[in-house]
């Protein structure tokens, strides 16, 4: 009988003790089976001979319809709130790695403060630094108003200074303006604001001098420089003219009477012309005589 067991064969004492423990272990693999088949039945009741796909199935809707009877929302607005799940759920990552990036900032902030709390500034210290703070504060501020201020008179001078030389440029303007433009403008204003001159032809036109060609501009803003010369100079001193290469822009007629405007010039200043042109040092071999004149040839530079 013990060989029909799978117990070897033993003496009568070991015999028996290996029997009690075949026995033993025997009635545990029975009791297990017997756990297993009824909780197999109890499966095959909850299935109700459906497989576990359909019961998985059946199990969501209940729970579907469990959510329906217990919510307070109608069954469209649930339906809508399924069918939104996914997009919801993407938000919610956003928002987890929002928080997380909130958190992390936090933890910077907090970092700092214990930082801000490890370091030993006494009061006094503190009273100091404020105190230097203040004075700074209070020479940035005296500073400004000084600058202001500046701006102020500096911009109540201009006002004045242009107020006072706008007329007398245009005067000396008008004066050579007929003989350097060849009688094609006869009249000239300078605006007291801007000091922005403007020129009248002989039909009675205004235009900016900005608008003219720019060799005509560049005659009337060599008066101009004429002008400015004899309102800096004082009545008791003479001022020299000192002017480079003003005719490059000019053809020969105008060359000539810019030369001879600024011979008439010389009469009451020096003037001083540098020019590259070989046409204006032949004029001026021809129409500046010595004593009275004179003509300098400079060597080039060494490279």
């Amino acid at each position: 009988g013990a060989e029909h067991c799978g117990v070897p064969l033993a003496p009568e004492e070991q015999l028996a003790e290996d029997l009690h423990h075949w026995l033993n272990a025997t009635t545990e693999e029975i009791r297990v089976e017997q756990q297993g088949i009824e909780k197999w039945r109890e499966l095959d009741t909850l299935l109700e001979r459906r497989t576990l796909q359909e019961f998985q199935a059946k199990v969501q809707e209940h729970r579907e319809n469990a959510l329906l009877l217990g919510s307070p929302f109608s069954s469209a607005e649930l339906s809508e709130a399924w069918s939104n799940l996914e997009q919801y759920e993407t938000e919610i990552a956003e928002l987890v790695l929002h928080a997380d990036s909130a958190a992390k900032e936090l933890a910077d902030v907090q970092s700092q403060i214990r930082s801000y709390e490890e370091q030993s500034v006494s009061v006094s210290d503190a009273e100091e630094e404020l105190r230097i703070a203040e004075e700074e504060l209070a020479n940035i501020r005296m500073l400004d108003d000084t600058l202001e201020t500046t701006h102020l008179f500096l911009s109540q001078a201009q006002d004045s200074v242009h107020r006072d030389i706008a007329p007398f440029l245009a005067e000396v303007v008008r004066q050579w303006l007929p003989e350097i433009t060849l009688d094609r403008y006869v009249d000239a204003r300078v605006d007291s604001q801007t000091l922005q001159v403007q020129v009248c032809d002989q039909n009675g036109e205004w235009r900016d001098v900005s608008r003219l060609s720019h060799g005509t501009a560049e005659h009337i803003y060599l008066l101009l420089r004429l002008a400015l010369v004899e309102y800096l100079t004082k009545p008791s001193e003479v001022c020299p003219l000192i002017l480079d290469d003003i005719t490059l822009q000019s053809d020969t007629r105008r060359k000539e009477t810019i030369l001879n405007t600024l011979r008439k010039v010389s009469e009451k200043r020096q003037v001083i012309l540098f020019t590259q042109e070989e046409e204006v040092l032949q004029w001026a071999k021809k129409n500046l005589p010595e004593p009275e004149s004179r003509i300098v040839k400079l060597m080039p530079a060494a490279v």
